[in-house]
């Protein structure tokens, strides 16, 4: 049929291929998708298609209807990728679009769409029809004049049953009336025909305006979009749910959004609902299978008329991921795109591992059986953004406070206890559940501020008012502190030493529970990792304030004391944390890359740095106490020193990194605590 094909150009005449092509049965769909496969990637134009066309009406007896309806369409085929070509190629694409306009009325009017395609004539008898979009197995094209869009499926593809029963079916499965669908007026085995919406979709709308770094919105109104549009996607779904049906094809090419306005409400519609016959039919361009495999469930490639809600809800995350990321989304560079997330919002980052696991059984595991899971997702999400607007207005709102803290040195300590904050007084502010490890971990972080603080305030009262003797004999200053035998001195530098190294590792110790583990548990409230981890947010200062209040000449060994601690909690935490991830790693089955494994192995390194600052610091204790060495306030300037670069690389650029991957990690030992329930 190929040869014939090809040796009807060169022929003068079309009479042979003619009369194979009246021998063909009128019936055999396969044949008649074989010719329009043919003419699909035929290298031909306009014009030898409408000499082919003409000739093929010369001949007696004619074409057989069917026959005649593929070369039309290939007529309309040719004008719409003429119409493509003419609007990227040329400068004045309004002449151009008209231009090719009318060859495309030329082509359709031979009435095909009728004869062929079986549209409703007396609905569309008098319409006019444009090229709107090109689809991998359809046309869609515009009817202006009644704002509605046909969705006709390509000569080539009606052979396959499943694409002809599942588009003659569209009206009966999807058409109920929905404020987040568009209305469809009438479907047929070759025909979709339903309501046109202007706008864009939604993977636009994610590249021109959420990772557009133009654009004027503060991060706070772009999680509001992004709350606004899931849970309108959420809405279509549970209502075509609640009728027993699914999307299985969401992604953001089905997603058209009206306005770009957060202030306008039900501006988003959820279009082409079924299987996509990508993965079905194995049908379409390798580009298409790729956006495939990016937003459909794994699942659904091995049973892909099988599947069920938990289909969608991997969709929905994989949406939410590419949202919330700063690039577009592709196959290779998913697990990137987590990462970054992680980094940037751990708490959206938690939420997405939990949609878009390849096991469907193990997706969304924390839903409540009397809840949609489309709720459920928007639940979750609309509380994660209320926690994270309500940490920007708390740090908005701290003024005189925030002040005190600058002028006191508390540098950046109160981050993360701010984050905790904000999360404890939303869930309680919205009436929320508040598990214990919650509570408790809030109670610690408080515990490491005030100790902080206290450390601070008391290291410049010691330097700005060093007379404390003279004022407690006059019974003015604090004789309390003269009784109890803090060592003071009319001359600031006798224990100045001491005291410097003293609110140098009270910096670090807070920065490095706070904005490191203050978030962070084992799920075993009464287990040791849990009692050490827990004991880092107040055990450090039992040594600081010994050094800073009692025996500021010991603080080489109360240094060491507080880094053996460190080193211990270092070493079991990285210990119990890489047991969670090897679990994690076996239970569920999450697109990861190496970063966390790498993170957790520059952790697990930490503990050996410490121990030789631990022998350091126990050396130079040594040294001053047989008075080997006298120069005490060089050695503390040099401990300070060191302090100091450690609390820039390990609690200021590592600590964020650490603290995501642990969070990660955690977030798994949840899911496998809710797994194992």
């Amino acid at each position: 049929m190929k040869q014939s094909l090809e040796k009807f150009f060169d022929m003068p005449s079309g009479s042979d291929l003619v009369s194979h092509l009246n021998a063909l049965d009128p019936h055999d769909k396969i044949a008649q998708s074989q010719i329009a496969s043919f003419l699909a990637d035929a290298t031909v134009n306009h014009e030898d298609i409408s000499r082919l066309r003409c000739l093929c009406d010369e001949t007696i007896p004619p074409l057989p209807s069917y026959m005649r309806g593929v070369f039309d369409f290939k007529l309309f085929v040719t004008a719409a990728e003429e119409t493509a070509r003419i609007d990227v190629a040329a400068s004045d694409k309004t002449a151009n679009a008209q231009e090719a306009d009318t060859r495309l009325l030329r082509s359709i009017s031979e009435g095909f769409l009728f004869d062929f395609y079986r549209i409703p004539f007396d609905r569309y008898n008098t319409s006019s029809f444009t090229l709107h979009k090109v689809g991998t197995s359809s046309f869609i094209l515009l009817v202006p004049e009644l704002n509605e869009v046909l969705k006709i499926i390509k000569p080539y593809f009606l052979a396959y049953e499943h694409i002809t029963d599942a588009t003659a079916k569209y009206k009966t499965n999807f058409g109920a009336k929905s404020k987040f669908c568009p209305e469809v007026k009438s479907s047929g085995p070759y025909h979709i025909a339903m309501e046109y919406i202007e706008g864009r979709t939604l993977r636009e709308y994610i590249e021109e305006v959420l990772h557009n770094p133009e654009t004027e919105m503060s991060d706070g109104q772009k999680l509001d979009h992004v709350l606004d549009i899931i849970e309108q996607i959420c809405h279509a779904l549970r209502a075509v749910g609640a009728r027993g049906k699914h999307h299985y094809d969401l992604s953001p090419a089905n997603i058209l959004i009206q306005s770009y306005t957060i202030e306008t409400h039900d501006n988003v519609k959820v279009i082409d609902f079924g299987c996509n016959y990508v993965i079905t039919e194995r049908v379409g361009s390798s580009a298409a299978l790729e956006e495939a495999r990016i937003y459909i469930a794994p699942e659904m490639f091995d049973r892909p008329f099988g599947g069920h809600d938990k289909a969608d809800i991997f969709s929905l995350g994989m949406i939410l991921l590419h949202m919330l990321g700063t690039e577009h989304l592709r196959i290779e560079e998913i697990t990137k795109q987590l990462d970054q997330v992680w980094r940037m919002h751990p708490s959206f980052a938690a939420l997405v591992e939990d949609l878009i696991d390849k096991n469907p059984e193990k997706r969304l595991l924390a839903t409540p059986k009397d809840v949609s899971p489309y709720t459920n997702v928007s639940n979750l999400l609309r509380h994660e953004i209320d926690v994270f607007k309500r940490g920007l207005e708390i740090r908005s709102k701290r003024g005189l406070w925030f002040m005190a803290i600058v002028l006191s040195g508390w540098l950046g300590a109160t981050t993360t206890f701010v984050d905790a904050y904000a999360e404890y007084s939303e869930r309680k502010r919205r009436l929320r559940p508040t598990d214990m490890f919650d509570a408790r971990r809030l109670r610690f972080a408080l515990t490491t501020e005030l100790l902080h603080g206290v450390t601070v305030l008391a290291f410049f009262a010691f330097i700005l008012v060093p007379p404390w003797r003279a004022w407690a004999a006059c019974n003015i200053g604090f004789p309390c502190l003269v009784y109890r035998g803090v060592p003071l001195s009319h001359n600031w530098l006798d224990y100045f030493p001491g005291r410097l190294v003293a609110v140098s590792f009270s910096f670090i110790a807070a920065k490095y529970y706070l904005d490191i583990f203050s978030s962070i548990t084992t799920f075993k409230n009464l287990s040791l990792p849990e009692l050490i981890l827990r004991a880092c947010s107040f055990t450090p200062w039992l040594w600081i304030w010994y050094a800073m209040f009692l025996d500021p000449k010991a603080w080489p060994f109360c240094s060491a004391m507080g880094v053996g601690l460190t080193a211990i909690n270092n070493v079991v935490i990285h210990r119990v944390f890489n047991t969670m991830q090897q679990k994690v790693s076996e239970g569920f089955e999450i697109p990861r890359s190496t970063w966390p494994a790498e993170v957790m192995d520059r952790f697990g390194e930490w503990w050996k740095g410490v121990f030789l600052y631990f022998c350091a610091l126990v050396a130079i204790g040594i040294l001053l106490l047989n008075g080997w060495a006298k120069d005490e306030l060089i050695y503390a300037v040099v401990v300070a020193v060191c302090d100091l670069l450690m609390y820039l690389e390990n609690c200021c650029k590592e600590a964020p990194k650490l603290r995501s991957v642990l969070t990660l990690l955690m977030n798994g030992g949840r899911r496998l605590v809710l797994l194992d329930h």
